[in-house]
């Protein structure tokens, strides 16, 4: 049975009741000096997990990237997870069925090339893992749906196949996480060597 997870972008994410000075992530400030900054906290009581993207800024028309945060332990937090170098994150999240899968759309750029990716970056927060999928798409105009455990399908409107030849190819491809390689949450910072 299909169950599409994605959070919509209508519903307000911007404020949370997690008691955590965030201000003193790093680039939080970046709100003092870039205006209309924003932020979306995702919490998942079921893990006592709260996912957090960041300093969300446009960067370029229509295309808005932040910052990671994911903390445990809503009743004395605890930050598990805080990425800000390297690589950013799309205004997008995702979550399995079971809440312990987390999937994310990241930006990240190989300087010495100008190349640009757009990997799906997934954390298995109960078994401290990561793992991606490379979606070969700049556009993040799609929706992820559970098929099953393991399997998730990408899901692209009609006008957006039709508009956009990324996403066309996008809309028949599936994530299957047992043909995915698996790394420690711990050493996340080698991703980007892994996509460039």
């Amino acid at each position: 049975m299909k169950n599409n997870n994605f959070t919509s972008a209508n519903l307000d994410y911007r404020n949370t009741d997690w008691k955590f000075d965030f201000s003193s992530l790093p680039r939080w400030d970046n709100r003092d000096k870039i205006p209309f900054i924003y932020d979306k906290f995702y919490p998942i009581p079921q893990m006592d997990i709260l996912c957090c993207i960041y300093s969300i800024a446009e960067v370029t028309m229509g295309r808005y990237i932040g910052f990671l945060a994911i903390f445990k332990n809503k009743n004395d937090p605890e930050l598990l997870l805080n990425i800000t170098e390297n690589m950013c994150f799309q205004d997008y999240f995702f979550v399995s069925n079971n809440k312990n899968l987390l999937f994310f759309i990241l930006s990240v750029s190989d300087k010495s090339t100008g190349t640009l990716k757009n990997p799906m970056l997934i954390i298995d927060i109960e078994k401290g893992k990561f793992s991606y999928y490379d979606t070969h798409c700049t556009n993040s105009g799609y929706t992820l749906t559970e098929i099953s455990d393991s399997l998730f399908a990408f899901e692209v409107d009609e006008v957006q196949r039709k508009n956009n030849e990324d996403l066309n190819a996008l809309a028949d491809k599936t994530i299957d996480l047992k043909t995915l390689k698996w790394y420690d949450l711990n050493k996340i910072d080698t991703l980007q060597k892994k996509l460039f």
